[in-house]
């Protein structure tokens, strides 16, 4: 079951929707753990050069994550991990864990579910200069490492206008004890976590009696939080995947999500990739308010 509905609240305009993050939530585990460890570390085995990738210079940061995060799992998820000299064991999957020997990032991605992107200020604008990131939401690492900001967000509609000087504002003010979150979603067709750009292109008609198991919510807990030494900014991101049928699970769901998908402009209906299955979903949400409302 996702943890979130960001749906349910209407957006008038495009809004990063940040909120204070207490530190001690940083990081969000659930009982999609093992599953999604599991596929972490298959990726991070056979597609490296897919979820890895960094740029010189970025070293200091990657160790001062690798550090902050083992802190915070010693701390905070006791039941999880025991730590030994140089390595970590998973207490659910009974997993060693090797730290002393492997890239920073690399033992962060076989770690903890949420993926992270290292963002440093180079030559006057901040950078994506490191990251592990298994489960991207319809872009590859490897066009984007070495990007600023802007270019990254390129294929987002209206962000470079309506965005882009807020979130540099953001970036600069962030402190070190006071991280933020936001959330994101889309619809996607497939429960997958691992989503390149060409998946855009692959979705297969769906009929309004198959939307609840073929379409999925999809939700990014995105979190935000400088690193007080390198000053690099880690940007934290935790995916759920419902089947929408389960995400779905009352009248005043079905009704905000059909408000949503009315009011989302043609570009950021698009991006979304909700053109062709608009009437289909219209359709389902319809019919499962209905039914709610009656009982």
């Amino acid at each position: 079951m996702a943890a979130y509905r960001p749906f349910m609240k209407s957006a008038s305009r495009h809004t990063m929707a940040i909120k204070a993050l207490d530190p001690k939530d940083w990081l969000a585990f659930g009982a999609d753990r093992e599953s999604q460890m599991l596929a972490r570390r298959q990726l991070i085995d056979e597609q490296p050069d897919d979820v890895l990738a960094s740029l010189p210079g970025s070293e200091a940061g990657q160790a001062e994550l690798l550090a902050l995060l083992l802190d915070y799992l010693e701390n905070h998820a006791s039941d999880l991990y025991r730590f030994e000299a140089g390595a970590a064991v998973d207490l659910t999957s009974g997993l060693r864990l090797s730290i002393d020997d492997r890239p920073p990032l690399e033992v962060v991605g076989r770690l903890v579910q949420e993926d992270f992107c290292l963002l440093e200020k180079r030559d006057g604008v901040y950078v994506l200069t490191s990251a592990v990131l298994c489960f991207p939401a319809h872009w590859l690492l490897s066009e984007k490492i070495g990007r600023p900001l802007i270019d990254i967000h390129e294929p987002v509609p209206g962000f470079a206008e309506q965005l882009g000087n807020p979130v540099e504002r953001l970036f600069e003010k962030l402190d070190p004890e006071k991280p933020v979150q936001r959330l994101n979603w889309s619809l996607v067709d497939t429960d997958k976590l691992f989503l390149p750009p060409s998946h855009r292109k692959e979705r297969a008609d769906i009929p309004a009696d198959r939307i609840a198991d073929r379409l999925h919510l999809r939700v990014e807990r995105q979190t935000l939080r400088r690193l007080p030494a390198s000053r690099a900014i880690a940007f934290g991101i935790r995916t759920y995947v419902t089947p929408l049928g389960q995400a779905i699970e009352t009248a005043e769901a079905a009704g905000a999500l059909i408000q949503r998908l009315h009011e989302l402009p043609d570009p950021m209906r698009a991006y979304k990739n909700l053109e062709d299955v608009k009437p289909e979903l219209i359709t389902f949400l319809e019919r499962r308010r209905s039914t709610m409302l009656r009982v």
